[in-house]
């Protein structure tokens, strides 16, 4: 909740979403091909503003705590082809 952004969806109505940050995150781990689109879709619109330490350290961990170095790549894939 501390990195959630306010939205304000019309005057004095105010909804909290996850950062974009976090949003690949979970969809990294998650894994499916929708998610897999999705990241894609987010790294191309918050490519100047994606805070990448951030979505890179907490993906290691998630690789490494369930064994799964695929998690990385999932994120890693769109960003290079976005970068280039």
């Amino acid at each position: 909740m501390a990195r959630a952004v306010a939205y304000e969806l019309e005057p004095g109505r105010i909804v909290r979403l996850a950062s974009a940050e976090d949003i690949i995150i979970h969809k990294a781990v998650a894994g499916r091909p929708q998610d897999l689109k999705d990241i894609a879709g987010v790294v191309y619109r918050r490519r100047e503003t994606l805070d990448i330490s951030y979505v890179r350290r907490w993906l290691r961990e998630f690789s490494s705590a369930l064994d799964m170095p695929e998690i990385l790549e999932r994120f890693e894939q769109p960003w290079s082809r976005i970068r280039s």
